[in-house]
């Protein structure tokens, strides 16, 4: 098996593992007793254990429990951040308050006051395996909620041109995004309805009111900052893009209720939307009249949502252009008229705004038009992939925006059959295995699958065969957070303005129309299309690699009630297949049938030991090892559907459900990085640690700076790193683990903990790396225990099949840690697993761990710095393609 396919295989088992698991939850500690003395926290120190949730304690709650309130702070990413172990302890007390504080002001609550000090606590502390005391000291958060607040009305002062209805109306009742560019005008039984559409001809559904009468007012200063950009848009949609305005909310309290009014003083109005003038940059090939004739714009124009809009969409339409901004500026003296700034990125080529596009352009315009609204394929398009390398076989997935996303593998001649299939559609996924005859289904309402494709264009040239257009973005995943609103699929294309005329411009393209049918090719490939309306009849791919010469082929056509046929298809040979899935044990049901699918897994290139190694581990699974996550994720999964199936409790959970906003939600304090998708999954990681180790042990510290690091946050790399390196409880799994990592990316500090390792190689330091391991009282150490009662259980033959999967050294191992296993019956399993570890340490994993440690070394290449430094540099690219990103959007 090739390194790149491992390398996919671990990261799939992490997702799937992170999906598996829920947040954190306070377990029951026991009866305490506190101590009268009570003291501020403004020590000079580190977080240290501080940060641990189990030392938070909430008193004077009345409207949330403490349990919410505690799991909206663990859910915190600024008071994540300000958790960890190196952070400043004065700053982490503070962040707690002021989050807390934020979110009662958020739900309508003023007044609220609450103060936080540490306190002193008294009560029996758990037998914790690795010698650990339960904390003497507690983190008080007191809390006085004062009265609660709804929203009432919007009050407007100072809007004499602009009209306070018209601004009040449309802060007070749902609202166009600003993705909504144009009308469409529907004739429907004789009448004309309007419908506001996006540039692609979507229907653009409407965002819920600024302010909404009788929600709890929220009064947060983050909110009010909310509300200025919310009442600046607002302002800019009716002509008035550079007003002058305080924003205030406003409690008023009377005998019979408390409302709280959105309080608008307009100090300025600015000037009237009226372009005075209007200047572009970026152009070349256009000059600056043409571009200006083609927009139809006017010295005097109105400058509003809908003449934005329009501009927005004519740029959009002419094809010509990569990027373009359309942006209002300022007058430089008060009492002008404003001006107009654009600013585009010419295709070079495109040909000018003053000669008309060639028909053979204009029909792949019409491509991307069609292509971007799913709605109007009026049939479901098909995908059909193959490889010399799998002679015969093809995949076919069918994709329906009625429907969902269905996929079948298999031999290309036999209609009826397949080898397996995948499905996420009409509200239910499922695996499908026809070598095993058995299928992993579920007919809960879970299934939605997010699809985003993006053709992008580059603003400089890349290379000399397609020197603009840049590779596709595609991403896709599979999400089970309730039951989806209609279609089980979300489908979102986004093109450049002018991507599809890059593929007539390319090296070797040939283009022509005939009979009405644009047919384009180059490199081998084919496309077809109808060039009045752009849709696409055929798309036939070919690519030939040079060495070895093989080629592969990829073929797209759209085909009435496709997913229809391939939905009866699936369920007609799959009717008498045993379905494998148990809504108890998700993951196990989902890792076991994966397992036990020999079949895909020799088309990927396990040979027999591997293939042996996965039905060993098919067996461990169905023996229960993945219990604790499953017990996890299936608990997680009944509240998902409570709650989305209880239409009786929604109101109540939204009344009660305590929320931080804005600038301490994460969103507004953290890099442009963090909120990536791979900045995302590190935040997941990173809440999933408690779970998974006990706080503070190493493999929760570097599990943690890991997925930090990645995520762009790595302040505290190099305190942790010096942390782990210097500290004497610091054993050989650990440091290797850790220069492992490093190797890639800082070879010198990975050999600094390599020569760090082999120092530790004593019995003592490796019982410091083991036992964190092995505490139950946390997901891996419940794992680990699971699977050692499996294997103290296993008959011999079972024995031996997994010894004749392994290596004759690991093979070696394995028996003597069976034996040891067998012989301490009696004894607990973590006491006899320790047992077994201390043996297998002194009769030979000793020597393969020095010998790991000896294998990494330093290269003199690279500068012997700080491992932030190096992250701080990537953080730095990251956030620059971000903001463009957020920018473009």
């Amino acid at each position: 098996m090739s390194e790149s396919t491992r390398m996919r295989l671990s990261a799939w088992f992490c997702a799937v593992l992170l999906l598996g698991l829920s947040p954190s939850a306070l377990g029951d500690e026991g009866p305490m007793s506190y101590g009268e003395d009570e003291q501020p926290m403004d020590r000079e120190e580190p977080v240290g254990d501080w940060g641990n949730p189990k030392q938070i304690e909430i008193q004077g709650a009345e409207t949330f429990t403490p349990k919410a309130i505690t799991d909206a702070l663990l859910s915190n990413w600024n008071v994540v951040l300000a958790a960890h172990p190196s952070a400043d302890l004065r700053q982490y007390a503070c962040t707690l308050r002021e989050a807390t504080l934020a979110g009662y002001r958020n739900e309508g609550f003023p007044d609220a006051k609450v103060t936080i000090g540490e306190r002193t606590a008294i009560g029996p502390e758990p037998d914790f395996k690795d010698g650990a005391r339960r904390p003497s000291h507690l983190l008080k958060l007191t809390i006085e909620e004062g009265p609660r607040f709804a929203c009432g009305k919007v009050r407007i002062s100072g809007a004499d041109r602009m009209g306070a209805n018209r601004l009040v109306e449309r802060l007070t009742r749902p609202y166009l995004p600003r993705d909504a560019t144009s009308v469409r005008f529907d004739g429907i039984e004789g009448k004309t309805e309007a419908t506001w559409v996006d540039r692609d001809g979507k229907d653009v559904e409407l965002v819920g009111p600024v302010w909404q009468r009788g929600e709890p007012a929220p009064f947060a200063d983050a909110a009010r900052q909310q509300f200025r950009r919310r009442v600046t848009a607002a302002m800019a949609d009716l002509g008035y893009h550079f007003a002058a305005f305080d924003v205030w909310v406003v409690p008023r309290q009377s005998k019979k209720r408390r409302t709280a009014d959105l309080q608008i003083d307009i100090i300025d109005e600015g000037p009237k939307a009226e372009i005075a003038r209007i200047e572009v940059e970026g152009n070349q090939k256009n000059s600056d009249e043409e571009i200006i004739e083609y927009l139809a714009l006017e010295p005097g124009t109105v400058f509003d949502r809908q003449e934005q809009a329009r501009l927005l969409q004519r740029l959009w339409r002419s094809g010509r252009f990569i990027r373009y901004f359309v942006e209002p500026q300022e007058p430089e003296t008060k009492g002008e008229s404003l001006w107009l700034k654009i600013d585009v990125t010419e295709y070079p080529e495109a040909p000018p705004l003053s000669q008309p596009l060639s028909p053979e352009e204009e029909a792949m315009l019409r491509l991307r038009d069609w292509l971007a609204n799913p709605a109007r394929w009026k049939s479901d398009m098909v995908l059909t992939a193959w490889h010399e390398d799998d002679p015969g076989k093809e995949l076919e997935v069918t994709v329906s925006p009625e429907h969902g996303v269905a996929a079948t593998y298999g031999n290309r001649h036999r209609r009826r059959g397949f080898d397996w299939a995948l499905v996420a559609a009409d509200g239910h996924a499922g695996f499908y295995s026809s070598a095993r005859r058995s299928k992993l289904e579920s007919e809960l309402s879970l299934a939605r699958v997010l699809a985003e494709i993006k053709l992008s264009m580059a603003e400089e040239p890349s290379d000399s065969e397609r020197p603009y257009r840049q590779v596709t973005v595609f991403a896709a995943a599979l999400t089970a957070r309730g039951a989806p609103a209609g279609s089980p699929l979300r489908l979102k294309l986004r093109f450049d303005p002018c991507h599809f005329l890059a593929y007539i411009h390319e090296h070797d393209a040939k283009c022509e129309i005939r009979q009405g049918i644009l047919t384009l090719e180059a490199d081998g490939s084919v496309c077809r299309v109808e060039a009045s309306s752009g849709r696409l009849i055929e798309l036939d791919l070919r690519q030939q690699t040079e060495e070895p010469k093989v080629q592969s082929g990829l073929r797209i056509r759209l085909k009435k009630n496709a997913m229809v046929g391939q939905l009866r298809k699936i369920r007609t040979v799959s009717a008498g297949y045993a379905n494998e899935f148990d809504a108890r044990r998700p993951i196990s049901s989902l890792l076991g049938f994966a397992c036990r699918d020999t079949t895909a897994w020799k088309q990927l290139g396990f040979d027999a030991r591997q293939l042996a190694a996965l039905q060993i581990a098919s067996s461990a699974i169905d023996a229960g090892v993945l219990g604790p996550l499953d017990d996890l994720s299936a608990d997680a999964t009944t509240n998902n559907n409570c709650a989305t199936t209880n239409s009786n409790a929604t109101k109540s959970d939204r009344e009660n459900t305590f929320t931080i906003p804005g600038g301490l939600d994460g969103m507004a304090n953290v890099s442009a990085s963090s909120l990536s998708s791979q900045g995302l999954w590190s935040r997941a990681a990173v809440m999933r640690a408690d779970d998974l180790f006990p706080r503070q042990s190493w493999p929760w510290t570097v599990w943690r700076e890991t997925a930090l690091v990645v995520g762009g946050e790595p302040r505290y790399a190099d305190r942790t790193l010096a942390d782990l390196h210097d500290s004497e409880s610091t054993g050989p799994l650990c440091l290797l683990t850790v220069a492992s990592l490093l190797d890639r990316v800082h070879p010198n500090a990975a050999h600094k903990f390599a020569q760090q390792g082999l120092t530790r190689l004593l019995l003592d330091d490796f019982r410091n790396d083991y036992r964190p391991l092995l505490d139950d009282d946390f997901l891996l150490g419940k794992c680990v225990l699971h699977l050692a009662t499996v294997l103290r259980d296993m008959d011999d033959q079972g024995v031996r099949a997994i010894a004749e999967s392994l290596d004759a050294e690991d093979a070696k191992l394995f028996g003597q840690a069976v034996e040891v296993l067998r012989r301490e019956r009696d004894r607990p399993i973590e006491e006899a697993l320790g047992e077994v570890l201390d043996e297998l340490w002194e009769n030979g994993l000793r020597h393969r761990v020095k010998k790991a440690l000896e294998s990494i070394q330093p290269v003199e290449l690279f500068p012997d710095s700080a491992v932030a430094e190096v992250c701080r540099k990537r953080v730095m690219n990251k956030e620059k393609r971000t903001t463009h990103q957020i920018r473009e959007s």
